[in-house]
């Protein structure tokens, strides 16, 4: 296998697409690839490995966590795409890894999409997946110890048993071609098997005599020269059959061409006929074709000219209607025209009269507004003088107010009086709940001394406690 191209993105430490163009590297005959620990190398390789096989041995090998701890945290989705050469042909096969994480579970992450593909004649045609196994011709755990060693398994890959390293070899240099004893032997058994068969058969026939031998030779070439001799007849027999076929073949046909002649015979007068009606007709349109046109086309003429000299009647009609009706509204207005001098006089001195009433109408409206603005302007007056008292009363009240309010000073030290007081107060009050409570704490004292020593004549509880 020799790889062409690797594209991967969302795979571990790859967050971002990155491409890596292995005919660049391959060219050379030799290349690696070299970096820190935890610069992605053994993602490459995995990545090789997954593509082709689907597996991979890193993080967890199977289960719900396997594809979501193979994708990068910051990514969403997951691809592969690897291109390699395989074969004698150098044939091109592809494969492509695809996967995308669930959007409403952060850790959901489905199976993994593989799908595999072969380049014939330079397009990619689909393939199953399993051929990229067929192709490379390794399985998955050859091509871990040969081509791919993980990690801290170079020495498992040493301590190989004997079979399994055999396999291995096998699968890697194709030696089961080499292998010849179980096809061997079983074939040296069918053979045997066969000729065990053959020399029963053999004595079942008997002894061999040759005169009777020559007798069944001379039998047969008698035999195979009637043979010959019939086989000869059969096709000459055959040749003759095929000519009969055929003649009767035309035969049949000639039927069928005589019953069509004798049906068109029959149909010969109609038709006839129909050729005289073709040919009159011809000689008729050849002739009369054109002075029928002719004559159509005026007919057609002289009916449009009919519709035009009617049309043109009944406009001349509603024409001469409205002539008079014109008119007769004209000597009407003849009539008007010859008075306008007057009406004009009248008009002017309605104008005027017209003018006259507006003007009245104006006069008295602006008569009402005057009345009805000396009504308020004598109130406005009013209570201006009633609002300057108020303010020459409101200015005297402020100004005695002013004289009477104390000194601040003095204020301050009563408010700083009576705070001090209330905080003496409730001090007191604290004090008071403590001897309350000193004395009820004193009384139950006592009762457990009474308790403890009961009390003898002429001698007080006092005197107990001071002792």
């Amino acid at each position: 296998m020799i790889p062409v191209k690797l594209t991967i993105q969302g795979l571990y430490s790859y967050q971002e697409k990155q491409t890596i163009d292995f005919t660049r590297l391959t060219a050379a005959g030799l290349f690696g690839l070299f970096g820190t620990v935890g610069s992605g190398k053994s993602s490459v390789l995995e990545a090789i490995t997954f593509a082709v096989y689907g597996r991979t041995d890193r993080l967890n090998l199977s289960g719900d966590n396997r594809y979501y701890n193979m994708m990068n945290l910051k990514s969403t989705e997951l691809l592969i795409d690897f291109i390699f050469e395989t074969g004698k042909n150098q044939t091109s096969y592809r494969s492509i890894v695809k996967g995308k994480r669930n959007g409403k579970n952060f850790e959901d992450v489905k199976a993994l999409d593989r799908s595999a593909y072969k380049n014939i004649d330079g397009e990619w045609i689909p393939v199953e997946v399993k051929m990229m196994e067929n192709a490379i011709g390794l399985s998955y755990d050859n091509f871990k110890r040969t081509i791919i060693i993980p990690q801290g398994q170079f020495q498992e890959f040493l301590q190989l048993s004997n079979k399994d390293r055999t396999l291995m070899m096998k699968e890697l240099f194709n030696l089961g071609k080499y292998e010849f004893f179980y096809k061997v032997s079983s074939l040296e058994s069918k053979n045997n098997e066969g000729i065990h068969n053959i020399e029963g058969q053999l004595k079942q026939l008997g002894d061999i005599d040759p005169v009777q031998v020559k007798l069944f030779r001379t039998n047969l070439e008698i035999l195979e020269k009637e043979l010959n001799e019939k086989n000869r007849e059969l096709a000459e027999s055959s040749k003759k059959e095929e000519e009969l076929r055929h003649l009767k073949e035309l035969f049949s046909e000639k039927q069928e061409a005589v019953k069509k002649y004798e049906t068109l015979q029959n149909q010969l007068p109609e038709y006839k006929q129909l050729e005289n009606r073709i040919s009159r007709y011809e000689k008729c349109v050849s002739k009369f074709k054109h002075l029928l046109d002719s004559i159509c086309l005026n007919n057609k003429k002289k009916e449009e000219r009919g519709k035009q000299i009617t049309a043109d009647e009944n406009n001349l009609k509603n024409l001469e209607y409205e002539i008079s009706e014109l008119r007769k509204q004209s000597e009407e207005l003849k009539l008007f025209y010859d008075k306008r001098d007057t009406l004009k006089q009248k008009a002017g001195e309605l104008m005027q009269l017209f003018r006259m009433k507006d003007l009245e109408r104006l006069l008295a409206k602006e008569e009402n507004r005057l009345k009805l603005g000396a009504g308020y302007l004598e109130k406005t007056v009013k209570k201006v003088d009633e609002l300057k008292i108020n303010k020459q009363n409101i200015d005297d009240q402020i100004n005695s107010n002013r004289r009477k309010i104390p000194d601040l000073s003095l204020l301050s030290s009563v408010k700083s009086w009576y705070v001090g007081k209330h905080n003496l107060e409730s001090q007191l009050s604290e004090i008071e709940k403590d001897i309350q409570e000193y004395f009820q704490q004193k009384e139950s004292k006592e009762k457990v001394v009474m308790e403890m020593f009961p009390v003898q004549e002429g001698v007080g509880i006092t005197k107990k406690l001071e002792i």
